[in-house]
């Protein structure tokens, strides 16, 4: 019971009953400074290396199985008229099916084996940082006080599973019933257009309330 109170005030966005994996990573890619102009075939663009990786890293988005890749942060280079001796992305990973880990991990980890520019060396550090946010059977009663209350305000009580992760995941991990999505409607997230919709704060509140009264009847 106690873990069941616990677990609903760690509620973010939408009725979740699965969270991402987060996966953080870091591509380093080395190559050699020479000029552009004059001598461009004695350099080894680590710039473009670094594309090719991103792309080859992409590719390992799975839609149907809600595993995403996101290349979010790249540097690289000199100047435009410099061959890049260096570079640098971080790629981010979210993977909702635990069985999806393995096969992320293990493409990953190939990457730095195959270069695309001859001559570049590869370096790929990270690693998958939270635990997956699982439906477990010992979520029934936290299910349970949640359906009655989306009951009670006639609101939709579908449970859905999410790549988004949240403090609920190192819950989940320890063997913790959760159940995310308690708090605020919100869009647009991580955008300078993300927005609160600020017409549902009373229900949302009567939702939190309704069902953390049903886990402690």
């Amino acid at each position: 019971m106690k873990s069941g109170v616990i677990t609903l005030l760690y509620g973010l966005k939408a009725l979740q009953a699965s969270g991402g994996i987060p996966f953080n990573y870091d591509v380093y890619v080395t190559g050699k400074a020479a000029h552009a102009g004059k001598s461009p075939e004695t350099g080894l663009n680590a710039v473009l290396e670094t594309a090719h990786q991103i792309i080859n890293a992409e590719s390992l988005a799975r839609k149907e199985m809600l595993t995403t890749m996101n290349a979010g942060f790249v540097e690289g280079g000199q100047s435009a008229f410099i061959v890049a001796p260096s570079a640098h992305a971080e790629i981010e990973s979210r993977i909702v099916i635990p069985e999806e880990q393995g096969r992320v991990e293990s493409s990953i980890a190939t990457l730095a084996k195959n270069t695309y520019v001859p001559g570049t060396t590869v370096r790929v550090t990270g690693s998958f940082h939270r635990p997956s946010l699982v439906r477990r059977p010992s979520s029934e009663q936290l299910e349970a006080a949640v359906l009655k209350a989306t009951d009670l305000l006639d609101l939709k009580n579908e449970f859905s599973m999410s790549s988004a992760a949240s403090d609920g995941n190192n819950l989940s991990g320890l063997g913790v019933p959760v159940m995310d999505g308690m708090g605020p409607v919100s869009g647009r997230e991580h955008s300078h257009d993300e927005c609160l919709v600020t017409e549902n704060l009373f229900e949302r509140t009567e939702l939190f309330a309704i069902a953390l009264l049903a886990l402690i009847e």
